[in-house]
């Protein structure tokens, strides 16, 4: 398998301390928005596999304090490893890959309407980088090699 996100994840810019600050502050704003927008999408339960809406709520409960932690230390390495796992469990859970997708733009238009224009710009670069990669985490998350995928460490020798 290629270790080319993993490599990526390392040329993403740091989130400023200020953007990283402004988005603690409006994470419960950003998540709320998000659950909106999602439990309003009429394909929902073609999204979620027709698992119960406080699933997915947990999920962005989850996100949203996660992203925080990745944007607080930079660890962007990490975030790559995460996805992986995430897209992994809750789709065999039910959840479609198009989920994925849905749902990240949603955290971009909720960090754009919650967020100061610089903060929004940071942290939709980071959000940008995933939705880039949609495509490879589906590929990993189904790979054989899976327990086996090489970290950031392995990747860059």
């Amino acid at each position: 398998m290629s270790c080319s996100i993993f490599g990526d994840a390392l040329l993403i810019p740091p989130v400023s301390l200020c953007s990283v600050t402004n988005y603690q502050g409006n994470m419960e704003k950003m998540n709320t928005l998000v659950n909106s927008e999602l439990t309003n999408n009429p394909a929902i339960l073609k999204l979620i596999g027709y698992n119960n809406l406080e699933l997915m709520y947990e999920n962005h409960g989850y996100h949203v304090r996660f992203m925080y932690t990745v944007f607080h230390l930079n660890a962007y390495e990490l975030l790559a490893s995460v996805i992986i796992w995430v897209y992994r469990s809750y789709h065999r859970r039910g959840f479609s890959y198009e989920y994925f997708s849905v749902e990240l733009s949603a955290w971009q238009r909720a960090a754009s309407t919650s967020l100061t224009p610089e903060a929004a710009a940071e942290i939709n670069r980071v959000y940008q980088w995933m939705i880039d990669h949609h495509d490879d985490f589906m590929a990993f998350a189904e790979s054989p090699d899976y327990q086996t995928i090489p970290f950031v460490s392995v990747c860059t020798r």
